[in-house]
């Protein structure tokens, strides 16, 4: 009878199909806040605690990306060294 229970566990998770919007956890063009960090612009000691608030950092839709092939937020116009692209919501 274990077996047999088992069985249709595994059976159960191998036909197991779900749709990649249900599962998406940022939605296509939510807006966020964004920067970059450089040598030069190093990024904020907090900026990964809840209680920081990026008021001063732009804002643009999911979809970063600097090439404009369907990006919702292009990168290439602020300056700096795009290495390490901090995003807050």
């Amino acid at each position: 009878m274990i077996r047999h229970f088992l069985f249709f566990i595994i059976l159960g998770f191998a036909f197991r199909t779900q749709a990649a919007d249900e599962i998406a956890l940022v939605g296509v063009g939510d807006i966020w806040h964004f920067t970059n960090a450089t040598t030069a612009h190093p990024a904020p000691r907090n900026w990964q605690k809840p209680s920081f608030i990026p008021q001063k950092w732009p804002q643009g839709g999911s979809g970063f990306g600097d090439t404009g092939y369907g990006e919702n937020t292009l990168l290439k116009p602020l300056p700096g060294d795009w290495h390490n692209l901090l995003i807050r919501r």
